[in-house]
């Protein structure tokens, strides 16, 4: 069966909950796909979201009691510079200082599965459609331009814009 959407966004982590959840915001149609059975499933490990992070968030992110882990009191990056051979040198020399006061934190450590399914929870809320154990298999095209997506279960779904997040 076809179906009409204004948005589709394709991947439900960081970037696609946050797209999706703000044309529902907005009143748009909107459908988000994930790949995984679970949304979450496909990240790894955990992040840090700096406190300027928070400034420049979206309103639902920065006042939605989102699911934190800890403060974060100092971060040191490991960015591997070379992998030659076998060997891989990582440069750890790029830290973030510790904040002067206990009380200031830097940013807030959390773990990225249960941050995701936050997310998407919020985008569903605001009205996004969430299908999950769903892989874009090719576009639609018409002339340039994308009109919409065909699925590994063979639906042709159309919209005025797809995201690919």
């Amino acid at each position: 069966m076809d179906e009409d959407f204004d948005i589709i966004v394709v991947g439900a982590g960081f970037g696609g909950s946050v797209a999706a959840k703000l044309c529902a915001d907005a009143e748009l149609k909107t459908l988000m796909l994930e790949r995984s059975e679970n949304v979450g499933d496909k990240v790894i490990s955990g992040l840090t979201i700096p406190f300027q992070g928070f400034l420049f968030a979206p309103t639902f992110i920065r006042d939605g009691n989102p699911p934190f882990e800890r403060p974060a009191d100092g971060i040191v990056n490991y960015i591997i510079k070379d992998i030659d051979k076998g060997d891989i040198e990582i440069d750890d020399s790029l830290k973030v200082p510790k904040p002067l006061s206990p009380i200031i934190a830097f940013g807030y450590n959390t773990y990225c599965k249960p941050f995701c399914q936050w997310q998407a929870r919020k985008a569903v809320e605001a009205g996004v459609e969430l299908r999950t154990s769903t892989t874009v298999t090719n576009f639609i095209k018409e002339g340039e331009f994308i009109k919409g997506i065909i699925t590994d279960k063979g639906e042709k779904i159309r919209a005025k814009i797809v995201i690919n997040a």
